[in-house]
């Protein structure tokens, strides 16, 4: 049991760092083709200025933590209480700042240089690059297998950490997980495993090839292969002949936190099947009050 809570708290880990927000931002404003403006200071009070075609708008408050990425604020405007979010975008080294205002919202994404519109062109033109880095913190869900010639089998699992490779102008996600850990419900067995890749594509993308220059999507569907290998059992030896191969539709939403449904075929160590698996993120750190259990484990 203790090297369960090991587990999870190296699981809070990743989402405990946080990121240096603190400085000046700016966004390009379509609407009066100017900029926007976003100042934090050191103690994560704010400063946003909103150009506007009438007269600017100034909007002062405090950011609080929700996660190492997250934030969020209330802010008193004209006998209102205005509610927002800020969220550090590690993909390109951006804050997405919105604030929603009565029955309207302002959306946008800042930087830390004054930049313009790319002029029109061909469709790769809109990509100042082709692959994008995406270290995500990890997850944790169930995994259900139903299996030809075996019984079934039940997961609680936890992914330490997820290193994705996006290619920004087809959508597809490359990634690798470092540790993957899995606890069989009908055995109590418990497993990890240290060679785990997935191949994902967000099919969703085709309607508009250049929605994926704001990657990642708030909704995103299509096809994914993974596979995991190099199995230690109960935390005492390896098993180099077990290894799970699957081939699903996976469906991920991305609001106030990362859900992921997924369903397919598998191949587990030669046994063909079905599978479902339904993950969870950002919600991890509610855990991290266990860890004061630990004496009585």
């Amino acid at each position: 049991m203790k090297a369960f809570i090991i587990l999870l708290l190296l699981n809070c880990l990743s989402f405990a760092h946080t990121q240096d927000i603190r400085g000046e931002w700016w966004r390009y404003n379509s609407n009066t083709e100017s900029h926007d403006y976003l100042f934090i200071d050191e103690n994560l009070n704010f400063i946003l200025r909103i150009s506007n075609p009438e007269e600017e708008e100034v909007y002062e408050g405090s950011l609080k933590v929700i996660l190492g990425q997250r934030y969020y604020t209330e802010i008193a405007y004209k006998d209102d209480i205005i509610f927002g979010e800020l969220t550090y975008r590690s993909w390109d080294s951006s804050v997405n700042f919105r604030l929603f205002i009565s029955n309207n919202y302002y959306i946008g994404n800042f930087y830390r240089d004054i930049r313009f519109p790319s002029p029109p062109g061909p469709p790769n033109d809109y990509y100042d690059r082709t692959f994008a880095f995406l270290p995500t913190p990890g997850m944790f869900g169930m995994q259900y297998n139903i299996l030809n010639g075996t019984e079934d089998e039940g997961f609680f699992t936890i992914d330490i950490y997820s290193l994705n490779l996006i290619h920004i102008y087809s959508n597809t996600y490359f990634n690798v997980i470092p540790a993957k850990y899995f606890y069989n419900i009908g055995n109590n067995r418990h497993e990890m495993s240290f060679l785990n890749a997935e191949i994902f594509w967000d099919a969703l993308s085709l309607r508009d090839r250049r929605r994926a220059r704001d990657i990642p999507q708030e909704v995103m569907l299509g096809p994914s292969i993974s596979y995991n290998w190099l199995y230690l059992r109960d935390f005492d030896s390896f098993d180099f002949n077990r290894y799970d191969f699957r081939a699903g539709i996976k469906l991920i939403l991305l609001f106030n936190l990362a859900l992921n449904a997924e369903a397919g075929y598998i191949n587990s160590s030669g046994n063909n099947g079905f599978y479902l698996n339904l993950s969870l993120g950002n919600m991890v750190p509610l855990i991290l009050p266990f860890a004061f259990w630990w004496e009585y484990l």
